[in-house]
């Protein structure tokens, strides 16, 4: 398990997840804390299934672990991640001088892109509402945005495909308080025709912080110029695809070939923050060609565990009960 996460994340992404978020509470099992976090990189970058995680760990050890993180502590893992987000990877003014430096000519202003990401996803809902037109099943619907450099700099919530395309989830997501007003984001041809809802909900922004591709006006084909303008927009909108390329290259619980099972929306929203939180981190790790220090390799080494000062203590939650192990059990099989 060690070599792939290695070989997809790299050393300074995995020692930043160990050390950063995994050692924040205490893990249920036998195994030792760094252990049982491997084995949870191991499930994103593999794609295994619960069921399948159970060559490495009982089934039972492995969900107790998943169940902590996405659920009674997800509080504590949102925040943290929102705080990384915002405070590591991107600022109005490196996205500004970024973005004069390697943008192309007509679009130096561009700081930010935006698009909606669909992730093959089950859960209660009726399927007929999740269904995604890109996939022709059902899926989940999130909102990405990266800046010019590739880092992803927020994730909106995760909505049924159906009734929430990308204008409406523009509309809905609050992008007002996620940008500086120098900001400036390129979006494709789903976005604007909800933009003026958007500035009249937002006073805060207004047409500039916006850019996408020029329309035809009543059935006109566009001139020269135009044509060329949208042309280049369109390959320098490619960007965004190449980070969803990317997750799903690493991550292969987010490659499209099998739809990820839950019994929450949240959970997949969390999942899919987790994974790009961890690109951020391997990339710019690349981009800087930071040196790999020993020890950002210490957790490869058989028997090494980190210090910690978490103990096991058994929360209300966990509180064995009747009415808790029905739950659990129910739980379980969803999955």
């Amino acid at each position: 398990m060690k070599l792939a996460v290695m070989s997809k994340l790299g050393a300074v992404a995995v020692y930043f997840f160990l050390t950063v978020l995994w050692n924040k509470v205490y893990f249920p099992g036998a195994y030792k804390a760094l252990e049982k976090g491997i084995a949870f990189l191991y499930f994103f970058v593999s794609g295994e299934s619960m069921e399948s995680m159970s060559v490495f760990m009982p089934r039972s050890s492995f969900y107790k672990i998943f169940r902590t993180f996405f659920k009674e502590e997800r509080s504590l893992f949102n925040k943290e991640m929102a705080r990384c987000f915002s405070t590591m990877f991107s600022t109005p003014e490196i996205r500004m001088r970024s973005a004069r430096w390697s943008n192309p000519k007509m679009f130096k202003h561009v700081t930010l892109l935006l698009d909606g990401h669909d992730t093959r996803a089950t859960y209660g809902e009726l399927k007929s509402e999740m269904y995604s037109f890109k996939f022709r099943k059902s899926g989940l619907r999130t909102q990405v945005c990266i800046d010019v450099n590739n880092m992803v700099v927020f994730v909106s919530k995760s909505e049924s495909c159906k009734k929430h395309n990308d204008g409406t989830m523009l509309v809905d997501m609050g992008v007002a308080k996620r940008i500086h007003e120098v900001d400036c984001i390129g979006l494709d041809g789903g976005y604007p025709l909800l933009i003026p809802k958007l500035l009249e909900k937002e006073d805060t922004l207004d047409i500039r912080n916006f850019c996408f591709p020029i329309r035809k006006r009543n059935g006109q084909p566009l001139d020269e110029d135009e044509a060329t303008f949208n042309t280049m927009f369109a390959g320098f909108r490619s960007m965004v695809e190449n980070t969803f390329g990317d997750l799903g290259s690493t991550f292969a619980k987010f490659n499209h070939k099998d739809a990820i099972r839950t019994t929450d929306k949240r959970e997949v929203n969390m999942m899919l923050r987790l994974c790009f939180l961890l690109l951020n981190v391997r990339n710019m790790s690349n981009n800087l060609s930071l040196d790999i220090l020993p020890h950002h390799m210490e957790w490869i080494e058989d028997g090494f565990d980190y210090p910690t000062t978490n103990k096991p203590v058994l929360q209300n939650s966990e509180v064995e009960t009747v009415q808790n192990r029905l739950q659990n059990g129910s739980e379980l099989q969803e999955l």
